[in-house]
């Protein structure tokens, strides 16, 4: 089967490994795919995938809501589903709420649809098939080196990111919250 990928970074934060292991539970191959909520800073480890596979991206928007999926994506679903034969099915990695309708439109149009979530949720229920994303951080890889922030900043930083590192083979029993929580600290003090 032929699949179009279609990841929404800024609803759903998911690592590059957590993403490559998705890709290879897939029972086909990508013909096309598109990133939407890109950013180069913070998104760095998607670049070699993006380049290889000619993935198109969508910047992020200003004053979006994270929870909320971008209407960028269901209008490229939809264009791809009424011009592109060639695509057998969708694989969808996007928020949980408004996404319910473009699934149904998707399989609708008799296309099979795949969806990439953290746990069970009412996208696994409407979609043909689901993956459950693993909860990975790659953060042996970050340079303190490049975090700006006062040495009391600098430590609380550095303490929670070892945390995660010490506790990365139970990192599936975090919470979202903390992984937020992590992500923001690492966002604010990062150059």
């Amino acid at each position: 089967m032929r699949y179009a990928l279609y990841v929404d970074l800024n609803s759903i934060n998911i690592s590059f490994e957590s993403f490559n292991l998705a890709l290879q539970k897939i029972d086909g191959e990508i013909v096309y795919s598109k990133f939407y909520g890109f950013n180069q800073k913070r998104h760095s480890a998607f670049n070699s995938y993006i380049k290889e596979n000619s993935s198109d991206i969508a910047l992020t928007l200003q004053n979006r809501k994270k929870v909320k999926i971008d209407i960028r994506q269901v209008i490229d679903v939809c264009l791809s589903l009424s011009s592109n034969s060639l695509i057998d099915g969708f694989f969808l990695i996007c928020s949980e709420l408004d996404a319910i309708y473009l699934i149904k439109a998707i399989k609708n149009a008799g296309k099979k649809v795949i969806v990439g979530v953290y746990s069970k949720n009412s996208l696994c229920l409407e979609a043909d098939e689901y993956i459950e994303l693993e909860r990975t951080m790659q953060v042996d890889t970050i340079p303190f080196t490049q975090i700006k922030c006062t040495s009391k900043e600098e430590k609380i930083v550095k303490n929670n990111i070892e945390k995660l590192i010490d506790n990365k083979n139970n990192f599936n029993e975090y919470k979202v919250a903390s992984v937020k929580e992590i992500d923001k600290l690492l966002e604010k003090y990062f150059v």
